[in-house]
């Protein structure tokens, strides 16, 4: 279960931390997500293989501010973390961490497929081992009043 808090951390690690970039690096390419209620559903794909643990949430929220209001926590813990690339509907990245003492290494690649939806797929390395993530999260409606 460790490894699989780890990766669903850095999952939401590799998401916030591209929102913690400066401004200036990534201000004309940040993606365009509109306010709203979510269904986000996690997958993760531990080490030892295994069934993937899979968990969904509906969440009210304004994606961009959410994750900008994540970061300040998450730049605590020391990230290192390269330049956005930016190709289309594609924001890719690479995070170097260490969490819990333990060094983490993640690929992440967030794919907008309009202002209603998005995923992530993160590639976590931990100690020679290996896991997998994806986040697939789509507007569903409007928040309840």
């Amino acid at each position: 279960m460790k490894a699989i808090f780890s990766s669903g951390r850095l999952g939401v690690l590799a998401l916030v931390t591209f929102f913690a970039l400066p401004q200036p690096a990534r201000a004309a390419d940040a993606p365009n997500l509109q306010a709203g209620l979510w269904e986000l559903q996690r997958t993760v794909t531990s080490p030892s293989g295994g069934k993937p643990q899979v968990l969904t949430v509906r969440k009210c929220q304004d994606p961009i501010p959410n994750m900008k209001s994540q970061s300040a926590m998450m730049e605590k813990g020391g990230c290192k973390v390269t330049p956005v690339v930016h190709s289309g509907s594609h924001w890719s990245f690479q995070a170097a961490c260490t969490i819990q003492g333990k060094p983490i290494v993640s690929k992440s690649v967030l794919t907008v497929l309009s202002p209603t939806a998005y995923r992530l797929d993160v590639e976590v390395e931990s100690g020679g081992q290996k896991s997998k993530e994806t986040l697939v999260a789509k507007r569903v409606g409007d928040c309840p009043k």
